[in-house]
This record gives C-alpha cells, sequence and structure tokens, in this order.
C-alpha cells in the first residue's frame, strides 16, 4: 500500500479543507516529514487516515448506529457547527499492488447534519469507478485483509505509545498476527483459527465418552434384564406346567371319587338340603289332600242338597227381617207418629178427624208391610235351621268355597307330592349308597392337599406374571433409552469424524505454520540483530533471537558458563527454566556436548562430567529490563526485520520519533532506520524532536514537508508547505 492523499475537511482543528500529498517520485526520498507543535493536529491526522481506511471498526463498531456518530460527532470541527450547512468529511487516495496491477482507490467518507440528526456517506472509487453498494460492502472486508487494523496500528508507529503496546501481555498475538499478515500465512492462520474454535466448541471427549460409558451400560442393563427375563419366563412355565398336572390330579381324583359313590361334605349337605325341602313340599300337599278329603269331599258328593240349604238359609233371614220390621212398624207406632205431628197444626187438626188419623195409619202399614214382605208365600214356608247370625254366615263360607273350589288342583297337589316323594326316594337312595365317611375323609384330606398346592401355584404363578410385566416395561424403558444413546453416539460420531478431519487440520496448519515461519524466523532474526547492533552502541547487548511456539520473542547474549554453574543452574530452577534461561540453541550445544538426545538426560551428564571446563552459551536478556529507549530501539529494529522479511509495501508512520530515544542513538535512527525502513515513511514531529540537526540528517530522503500551524487565538491549523526551518544539508 502507499498513500497518495489525504484531504481533511472540518475535522479536528482543520477548519475548511485541507490536503495532504504524500505521492513520491524519487524512491531514494521516501519521507514525509510534518512538523507542528503539540496540539497542532498530528495525530488527528494520524487518526483521519485509520477512520478513512475503517469507518466504524476504528472505534471496534460493527457498523455506523448511534455511539458511532457520537464519536465523529467529537472528531468534527466546532466552528462547522456555526455554518448553515454542516459538512465534514476525510479523503484518502491509496495504492495498492494487486498482482502484476496496482490499482488507485479513493475513499470519501462524510457527515451532513439534517434536522439535527448525522448522516454518514461512503463513495469509493476505484481507478476512478465508483463502486456500488455491493462492491463497498466487498471492499470494507478486503482491505481488512489486505491490512488489518490491528496490523495498521502495529505499523502506524507513535512513540508514546507503542512500548506499552509491543510490551504487553498480548505482545505475542500482536507479532504472531504481524508476522503470518506480512508473511502472506495469515490465511493458513484463519483456517486453523476457524478449524480450532470449532473443534472447541463442538467437540468434548469427556461428554462424548460419558454418552458411550452410558450406552455400554445399558447394553449391561438391557442383557441383565433379559437374562431375568428368560429366567422370569421359565420359572413361569414351570409353575403352570405344575398347576397343570395339580389340576389334572385333583380332576381324576374327583373323577375317581364320584365313581365310587363318594359325596363330598358339600354335596351330601346339599342333597339333604334338597331331602328336606322335598320333604316339606310332600308334608303340604299330604295336608292340602287330607283337608279335602276330610272337610270339602262329603259336601261335594251332596252338592245339590248344600244349595238348597243354602237357599233355606237366605229365606229364613228374610222372612226373620220381614217380622222384624213388620213387628215395629205396625199402625200403633205410624199413628201416634202422625199424632205427633197433627198437633204442630190447627189448620190440619181442624180439618180431619182423629179417627181419619187412625186409618190411615193402619192403611199406611199394611202398604209398608206389603211392600216389604219377602216374594214367597209365607202360607207354605217353614223355618228349620234356626241358627244365629255367626252360624249362618260360617256356613255361607263354607258353602263359597266349596263353590269355588277347583277339582283339578287337588290332581295338580297329588302330582306335586308324588314327584317330591320320588325325588326323596333319589336321594335317600344317594345318601345310603355313598361312599363310607372314613374314605370321604381320605378323600376330603387328599383335595384339601392339592387344592392347597393349587392355591400356592396360581399365588406363584401371579408373583411371577407381576415381576414378568415389571420386567418388561423396565426392558422397554431401556430399550427406548438405548435407542436416544445410539442416535447420540451417532451423531456425536459424526461429529467426531468432521472434528477428527478438523482437529488434524488445525494440527497440520499449526505445524505447517510454524515450518514455514521457521525460515521467516531465521531471516527475522538475522535481519533483527543486524539493524539492532547498527543503532545500540552497547558491546555485547543481544547476541540472540528466538520466536517460540506461542510467538512470544526471546533475546539472549552470549555468556561464559562452567559445568558447575550449569549444573548448580539446572538443580536450583529446574529444567523447565533452565532451558528459557539459556535458549534453544544453547540446549543444542550441549547436547551435542555430551552426546544425550534427550534434554532430561542432561542432569545426569552434567553430574558425571569429570572436569569443570567452560562452554560458550547464552543467557536470556529480560527485556523488560531495558531503559525506555532500548526498548525503542528494540521495537524499531523489530519492526525492521518484519518488513523486510514480508512480502508487503506497507507505509510506515511514526508520531514522536524519538520521544525515548537519547541523541546518541538518534543518528543512527535518522541515518541508518528512516531511509531504508519501507518506501514511504511518514514522520510526525516537533521541532524539538526533529531539530536542525536531525532534519539535516534526514533532508536528503525527504519527498514532501508540511508544517502544521496552530492559531490558538481563532483554534484552527493552517497546513503550510514547508517545516519548521530550513537547512543546508
Amino acid at each position: 500500500m502507499k498513500l497518495n492523499k489525504i484531504m481533511l475537511t472540518n475535522i479536528a482543528s482543520y477548519e475548511g479543507t485541507h490536503e495532504f500529498d504524500f505521492t513520491i517520485s524519487d524512491p531514494e526520498r521516501n519521507i514525509i516529514l510534518i512538523g507542528g507543535q503539540n496540539g497542532a493536529g498530528k495525530t488527528s491526522l494520524f487518526k483521519a487516515i485509520q477512520l478513512a481506511l475503517y469507518g466504524p471498526l476504528y472505534f471496534n463498531y460493527q457498523g455506523v448506529h448511534h455511539a458511532y456518530l457520537l464519536k465523529i460527532r467529537e472528531f468534527i470541527n466546532n466552528r462547522t457547527f456555526t455554518q448553515e450547512h454542516v459538512e465534514a468529511s476525510i479523503e484518502i487516495n491509496f495504492d495498492i499492488a494487486e498482482g502484476r496491477e496496482v490499482n488507485v482507490y479513493n475513499i470519501k467518507r462524510s457527515w451532513t447534519f439534517i434536522d439535527q440528526k448525522m448522516n454518514e456517506s461512503v463513495v469509493i472509487h476505484k481507478n476512478g469507478h465508483e463502486l456500488n453498494k455491493d462492491e463497498v460492502n466487498f471492499f470494507e472486508n478486503y482491505i481488512q485483509t489486505v491490512l488489518p487494523p490491528r496490523l495498521f496500528e502495529f505499523f502506524f508507529f507513535d512513540g508514546e505509545e507503542i512500548a506499552s503496546f509491543f510490551l504487553s501481555s498480548r505482545s505475542n498475538t500482536y507479532i504472531k498476527d504481524a508476522l503470518l499478515t506480512l508473511c502472506d500465512f495469515d490465511t493458513f492462520e484463519y483456517i486453523r483459527k476457524y478449524s480450532k474454535n470449532y473443534v472447541q466448541r463442538n467437540q468434548n471427549d469427556d461428554a462424548l465418552e460419558e454418552v458411550q460409558k452410558a450406552y455400554d451400560h445399558h447394553l449391561n442393563l438391557i442383557s441383565s434384564v433379559k437374562n431375568e427375563i428368560y429366567d422370569i419366563e421359565k420359572n413361569l412355565e414351570s409353575i403352570i406346567e405344575e398347576l397343570e398336572d395339580v389340576t389334572r390330579i385333583k380332576s381324576n381324583l374327583e373323577h375317581s371319587f364320584k365313581n365310587a359313590g363318594g359325596l363330598s361334605f358339600e354335596e351330601k349337605a346339599a342333597l339333604n338340603e334338597a331331602l328336606k325341602y322335598q320333604e316339606e313340599i310332600r308334608v303340604k300337599e299330604s295336608y292340602k289332600q287330607r283337608v279335602f278329603f276330610d272337610e270339602l269331599l262329603p259336601f261335594i258328593l251332596v252338592k245339590d242338597g248344600i244349595a238348597q240349604i243354602k237357599e233355606q238359609l237366605e229365606k229364613e233371614a228374610e222372612v226373620e227381617q220381614y217380622n222384624l220390621i213388620k213387628s215395629k212398624l205396625n199402625s200403633d207406632f205410624i199413628t201416634s207418629i202422625l199424632k205427633k205431628e197433627l198437633l204442630k197444626s190447627t189448620t190440619f187438626e181442624s180439618r180431619l178427624e182423629k179417627e181419619a188419623a187412625e186409618e190411615l195409619s193402619v192403611s199406611l202399614c199394611h202398604q209398608i208391610h206389603e211392600q216389604l214382605k219377602p216374594p214367597f208365600s209365607l202360607d207354605y214356608f217353614t223355618p228349620i235351621h234356626d241358627v244365629s247370625k255367626e252360624q249362618k254366615t260360617a256356613i255361607e263360607q263354607f258353602i263359597n268355597k266349596m263353590e269355588s273350589f277347583n277339582p283339578q288342583t287337588i290332581l295338580e297337589s297329588v302330582e306335586i307330592k308324588n314327584k317330591a316323594q320320588q325325588i326323596i326316594s333319589e336321594i335317600n337312595s344317594k345318601l345310603r349308597n355313598s361312599m363310607p365317611e372314613e374314605d370321604v375323609e381320605k378323600y376330603i384330606q387328599e383335595l384339601n392337599r392339592i387344592n392347597e398346592q393349587q392355591i400356592k401355584l396360581n399365588e406363584q404363578r401371579l408373583i411371577k406374571a407381576t415381576e414378568l410385566e415389571s420386567k418388561q416395561n423396565d426392558l422397554n424403558n431401556l430399550l427406548k433409552e438405548k435407542e436416544h444413546l445410539y442416535e447420540t453416539l451417532k451423531s456425536n460420531a459424526q461429529n467426531k469424524n468432521i472434528y477428527e478431519i478438523t482437529s488434524a487440520l488445525s494440527n497440520m496448519l499449526n505445524a505447517f505454520i510454524m515450518d514455514v515461519s521457521q525460515h521467516k524466523f531465521n531471516d527475522l532474526k538475522t535481519e533483527f540483530l543486524t539493524m539492532f547492533k547498527k543503532i545500540i552502541r552497547k558491546e555485547n547487548f543481544v547476541d540472540d533471537l528466538e520466536i517460540n511456539d506461542q510467538f512470544d520473542i526471546l533475546l539472549y547474549r552470549k555468556k561464559i558458563y562452567s559445568l558447575n554453574e550449569l549444573r548448580h543452574l539446572l538443580k536450583n530452577v529446574g529444567l523447565k527454566e533452565f532451558k528459557k534461561h539459556l535458549g534453544h540453541n544453547s540446549m543444542e550445544i550441549l547436547m551435542k556436548k555430551f552426546s544425550i538426545t534427550k534434554e532430561n538426560q542432561l542432569e545426569d551428564a552434567l553430574d558425571q562430567a569429570l572436569f569443570n571446563e567452560e562452554l560458550d552459551l547464552f543467557e536470556k536478556v529480560n527485556i523488560k529490563q531495558f531503559s525506555k529507549g532500548e526498548k525503542q530501539i528494540y521495537i524499531l529494529s523489530l519492526y525492521w526485520a518484519m518488513i523486510k522479511i514480508s512480502s508487503h509495501e506497507i507505509p510506515f508512520i511514526i508520531d514522536t520519533p524519538y520521544s525515548r530515544i537519547d541523541t546518541e542513538h538518534r543518528d543512527n535512527i535518522s541515518t541508518l532506520f528512516f531511509p531504508k525502513i519501507s518506501h514511504q515513511v511518514i514522520i510526525l514531529s516537533t521541532d524539538e524532536e526533529i531539530n536542525k540537526h536531525y532534519y539535516s540528517k534526514l533532508k536528503p530522503f525527504i519527498a514532501k514537508e508540511y508544517l502544521l500551524d496552530y492559531d490558538k487565538v481563532n483554534n484552527k491549523t493552517y497546513v503550510r508547505n514547508k517545516y519548521f526551518f530550513e537547512v543546508t544539508p
């Protein structure tokens, strides 16, 4: 990448529009020098480049939203808001080598205010052609692969901040990202990271093992339950067979008993009960027949005479009733009544005479008697029974009974009695011919024994049937759970295949990256040591550099050790710290010295050494003990090495370049470092850092120079096409 131009409109202290031309026409003049006092706008220019390239991602936002726009609001020049139309923008033009072509890109991010609402627009041109929306989205992803934001921070050097950034606990991650990106290994690293994340996210060997254990456990349980079911079924079959045998024996016993005339107590009781019942029927019917013969039969034989008796009794009753009325209702009785009534009426008494009243009573009495007279002649009727009323009623009831008697009933009674008598005879015959009591007792005892055995077997059958049902339910549940575990295992097996492939790919890529990186590490080591030794003035300060598999950079200097010192060091700190202290190269020297192939053999080798000879080895240099200036020289040298081994062209931007560098080393950096570090070096400096002396050192390599002239009164930056001063190189 090469920056061609940046144009700021109403950004920070840059009121109005200001343009910086960064084009370099002479490869020997690679430096763009921008001077400015503190607060003049150097850092704002630095931030504007990043904001133009990455937009919201510069603030670690994934898109344009309220928080992002608030950050932009703070970045816009305050005086802009006093204008009728608020507009601010950053436009950056740059080249990117893509294959054999060099394409020119132009990005313009603009912000406007409409109805107190900020709006952002992004217009990108490629070789003068404006990209559509989809092409813009593609480019925003593409630029992150060409120059990732983290790499941008890495190579846009801020002398005040870079030390803490570079020496932090995550410095190895920054170095790794930078190295892999610069060496075009980042694609492999992305695949490796994705594979590793997939493995970590999707695979859990412990969980898979637990599922496998659970599945195996269920298989054992199912086998065990099936065996239990088999045993129960066999036991149940045996019980059923035994029960069938007992039932058959019982049936044979009962059959033999019957054939032998045996009667069980129940049967005998039933027969006795039936005998009693039939006897009652016989007695009842016998009584009914005896009553008939004793009471009704004689009268039935004289049925006609009985009818005459009944008629005679009725006539006697009528005559008796007539005579009674006649005696009570006579002429004297009626006459007395008429007289009593006549005395109540004087009119009537005046019209009728007493004799007429007596005649009337006699007439009335006669008429009444004639009306009540029985319909047969009393002259020829003679009462013969002279019975009382109760006797008459009893005779009439008997006669009614006799008249209503149905002869068929006595015939049916005879038939019922005969049938009962026949049943009684048969029962008595059975009872007489039944088995003797002692034999019955034996039969009953045997039958009871069989019954008890039958009950016991039935209970056992029921228990086993219930147990079998329970075990079958257990088996069904286990089979369902086993099926579920099987599906889980099958799914995990598929995932495991993917995991194994992904894991193998991750490991392979990791090994591949370390393998191909090793060559780059050696080149980086050479470039680093070359530049570091050129800049640093101390002798024997750093003699070796190693990068471990965690991308930690370790520095070593040469040191002579006696074998006794090595022996004590190993025993005091252990093998792991011993290796860190001496470094990889020292370990190789020692193993070769003692002809051992394993590092853990070193202690025995040192103990067995006969002479306390001295060896040229290395000792670890603690970077944290460097002075601030030494740290910055170390970082600059590392930058140098990375850029030299990379296949990328990246502009090197440095703010406050000498902030921690003492005057002893500034000349070397000015003459050896900046003119060669990159094809494009943009230096932001005060006149104290790059003063006339260092300016004269850099002057032969400067392509363009600017001065940020800050007007404190108007709070406004002016851009001049010059540095603070002019010198003659």
